[in-house]
């Protein structure tokens, strides 16, 4: 079941990327789930009009064997019955309902992306922030504000750390890091230019550059050295966007805390005498 997950989740997160045959197949594929199983690459061929080539090379993309592996990892797969994306936000719903739409949105965004996330890239972006002289944080437009929470984190802590959320002034800091220093760049889409030009830029200057995204084959990953990806969905509405950067907010949230955790001790004096003074300016 969860190999089956991660499948549908794969084919989710690259889909902005297919080309028009690619798309082709995985809307058959998301919509026939179950029904693919019983078929043979030449019946699917056959119904949505493409080659049995172009499914092989999509099986592959997927980084699978052939269409006998797409079926195996698909084998036990049970489509959930409920509606989560914003398009299926109505305008007879009650506050509530779109409350309740909009939480259970959010939660399965965080529990595919947990399951999603590769727990090999997630330890080296860890390592590499633990041992980086200098933390920098590129972030434009609605990933400014995720960025912003990521450095307050690591600043209240004691890291070396700053943010970037102006074009100009990410391209200048990023010719100032070396390779002792983490270039990390968040895009939801992982095509936004300004954000990839600093990236390069520091990766140009030797700096390590992490890099948080929701979909595979992006621009923004050709430049990282670790890749994070979360989960998307297949669409990009309101809701699916906002969803993924909950979990974008989860993942720095987590690697953050990695990063307090390694100097535990210093982490909690210093979070202490934040405490004190914090108090001091609330009523």
């Amino acid at each position: 079941m969860q190999k089956a997950e991660n499948c549908i989740l794969r084919i989710q997160n690259m889909y902005a990327v297919f080309h028009r045959v690619e798309k082709k197949i995985a809307d058959f594929v998301l919509q026939n789930p179950e029904r693919i199983v019983g078929l043979s690459i030449s019946e699917v061929a056959a119904e949505i009009q493409v080659a049995e080539s172009s499914i092989v090379r999509f099986c592959k993309m997927l980084k699978l064997t052939g269409f006998s592996d797409l079926k195996l990892s698909l084998a036990g797969y049970k489509r959930e019955k409920v509606s989560l994306p914003y398009g299926n936000v109505v305008k007879e719903d009650e506050p509530y309902t779109i409350l309740d739409k909009v939480f259970r949105s959010s939660i399965q965004a965080l529990n595919e992306s947990r399951n999603y996330m590769d727990h090999g890239k997630f330890l080296e972006a860890v390592h590499l922030m633990q041992g980086a002289k200098r933390i920098a944080f590129y972030g434009m437009y609605t990933s400014s504000t995720i960025v912003h929470d990521a450095y307050i984190r690591l600043y209240r802590i004691g890291c070396p750390v700053s943010y970037f959320t102006d074009p100009y002034e990410a391209q200048i800091s990023a010719s100032m890091l070396d390779r002792d220093c983490v270039a990390f760049g968040i895009s939801h889409t992982g095509r936004t230019k300004d954000t990839i030009e600093a990236l390069s830029l520091a990766k140009g200057r030797g700096a390590k550059v992490i890099v948080l995204t929701s979909f595979e084959r992006s621009p923004i990953l050709n430049i990282a050295d670790v890749p994070l990806i979360v989960c998307s969905a297949a669409s990009e509405g309101v809701m699916e966007a906002v969803s993924s950067r909950i979990s974008h907010i989860v993942v720095l949230d987590a690697l953050c805390t990695c990063v307090g955790v390694a100097k535990y001790d210093e982490t909690t004096a210093q979070i202490e005498k934040n405490s004190e003074i914090i108090n001091r300016m609330r009523y």
